[in-house]
């Protein structure tokens, strides 16, 4: 496992384990870009899994 750091600003003071995977499946997500004071005001929300869109065929997300 690795840590990664978490933002500060979210009032958090330690990192965050996770685990590295590899993608094996597409999903559609719904995201909203406003911001109130830094903070995303809306959740990332599910919409549905893409099984016609491969994975090896999707760009690379880039911060």
């Amino acid at each position: 496992m690795d840590r990664a750091p978490l933002p500060r600003s979210l009032g958090h003071h330690e990192d965050l384990t996770y685990t590295p995977v590899r993608p094996e499946l597409v999903a559609e997500v719904l995201a909203d870009t406003a911001l109130d004071a830094g903070v995303y005001r809306h959740p990332v929300r599910y919409l549905r899994l893409r099984d016609d869109l491969p994975v090896d065929q999707l760009p690379l997300f880039e911060e």
